[in-house]
């Protein structure tokens, strides 16, 4: 029988080092901010709610959205203001009975993203399918990985290992900015020594 509990998701989320903020027999929501240094050295706040409902529909989808957009200012422990090493994603699980057909187009989409801002949706019905976005956009892309670790496991608590996965393309990205950055650094330097020595 699939698991539609809101307390296997609360521990799960403890496990991940979320902190829970607001917890009743509706949804759990929780936070995150955590430094991901893979990640083009990213400080990242990580939003999650996750509801228990009969049917989940897109307008209740769409007025979580805006409840988490008003108030993740609030919400968000981190005082660094958004930019190019901060950013924030907000992930949305909805354990329902059921789901509206465009409810569950909403959740396979790929996340919408405004600048250092992700927002994604899942949605695991009680017959046990699941659908959210699995595939990986080339824009945000060393992120994906931890995205998508968080849905596994509030999908299939207790299945999965709670730590982070390493961002394969964040420590290829991340390589490649930083030999750039050092050859600017440390070869422009060494030119005009050379360029002395002559």
């Amino acid at each position: 029988m699939t698991d539609l509990t809101l307390s296997s998701r609360a521990a799960e989320l403890e496990a991940m080092g979320f902190d829970i903020v607001e917890q009743n027999e509706h949804y759990v929501d929780a936070v995150r901010s955590k430094w991901m240094w893979e990640c083009l050295v990213t400080k990242m706040t990580t939003l999650i709610r996750v509801r228990r409902v009969g049917t989940v529909t897109r307008k209740l989808m769409l007025e979580d959205q805006k409840y988490m957009a008003k108030n993740a200012g609030s919400l968000d422990p981190s005082m660094l203001p958004g930019g190019f090493q901060k950013g924030r994603s907000v992930v949305f699980v909805y354990l329902a009975d059921d789901a509206a057909p465009e409810a569950l187009a909403m959740a396979a989409k790929p996340p919408a993203m405004d600048f250092a801002a992700f927002n994604m949706f899942a949605v695991l019905q009680a017959s046990g399918e699941q659908t959210w976005y699995s595939g990986t956009r080339l824009w945000g892309a060393v992120y994906y990985s931890k995205f998508q670790h968080f849905m596994r496991n509030l999908l299939e608590p207790g299945r999965h290992e709670p730590g982070d996965p390493l961002s394969w393309p964040g420590v290829v990205t991340s390589a490649v900015l930083g030999g750039v950055l050092g050859t600017m650094c440390c070869g422009f330097p060494a030119i005009l020594f050379l360029a002395e020595m002559m």
